[in-house]
C-alpha cells in the first residue's frame, strides 16, 4: 500500500472507512471513492451470485467530514469474511491517489 492504514472494525461487518487526503475534499473526490467502491461491489455480486456470499452487502454516499476537510467517509457494511477488508484497501491504493491515511472503524 501506498498510504498507513489502520483497522479498528470494533463494529465489523458494519465499518466506516475514514479516508484522509493529503488534499481538501472536493465533490468530484467524493464520486470518485463512490465509484471505485461501487464497482468492487458490483464485479463480486455478480461472479458470487448468492446474496449471502457477496462479500459487501451494502455501501453508503461518500461523504465531507464537517471536521476535517482533508477527511472523507463511507460506510460499508460487509458480509463476507472479514478478509475483504485488505481487498477494499487495495481497490483504494490501485484507483484512488492522494490518499494520506486510511482508518476502518
Amino acid at each position: 500500500m501506498r498510504f498507513p492504514y489502520q483497522i479498528i472494525g470494533e463494529d465489523y461487518p458494519d465499518t466506516f472507512f475514514n479516508v484522509y487526503y493529503f488534499h481538501k475534499v472536493k465533490p468530484r473526490h467524493l464520486k470518485k471513492l463512490e465509484d471505485v467502491l461501487g464497482a468492487y461491489m458490483s464485479r463480486h455480486s455478480e461472479t458470487n451470485g448468492e446474496e449471502d456470499d457477496v462479500p459487501i452487502h451494502y455501501i453508503g454516499e461518500a461523504e465531507l467530514s464537517k471536521e476535517d476537510p482533508h477527511l472523507a467517509l463511507i460506510h460499508i457494511d460487509f458480509g463476507g469474511e472479514p478478509e475483504v477488508i485488505w481487498d477494499v484497501l487495495s481497490e483504494l491504493d490501485t484507483h484512488i491517489r492522494g490518499i494520506e491515511k486510511v482508518i476502518v472503524e
